[in-house]
C-alpha cells in the first residue's frame, strides 16, 4: 500500500466528508488523532501522524460516520474495536481493499 494517499475527500453513505488536517487536535481537552463533525461534513486528522496512524484513525472517524449516519448509536468503545479489528484483519491477511 505503498501508493496509498488519504483523500482530500471521502463520500460515506452518500456523503462527501472532507478531510482536513489540524495541529493540536483535541476532543474534549484531552489530545487525539481525529474528530468528525456531523453537521459540516468534516473529518478532522491531526498532523504529524505517520500515514499507517492516518489510515488507521481515518477508518475509525469514518465508522463513526457511518454510525451516525444510520442511526447504530456506537460507542466509543465499540467503534475503537471495530476499526481495530478490521485494520488487523486486513494486516493479518495481506489484504488490500483500494
Amino acid at each position: 500500500m505503498t501508493n496509498f494517499k488519504i483523500p482530500k475527500i471521502i463520500n460515506v453513505c452518500g456523503h462527501g466528508f472532507k478531510i482536513v488536517y489540524r495541529k493540536n487536535l483535541k476532543n474534549e481537552g484531552s489530545d487525539c488523532y481525529g474528530l468528525i463533525d456531523f453537521e459540516k461534513e468534516i473529518i478532522y486528522l491531526a498532523t504529524g501522524m505517520t500515514l499507517d496512524r492516518k489510515k488507521d484513525t481515518l477508518l475509525h472517524e469514518v465508522i463513526h460516520a457511518i454510525s451516525h449516519l444510520n442511526n447504530f448509536n456506537l460507542s466509543e468503545n465499540a467503534t475503537n474495536l471495530l476499526a481495530l479489528n478490521i485494520i488487523a484483519t486486513l494486516k493479518t491477511n495481506k489484504l488490500r481493499i483500494i
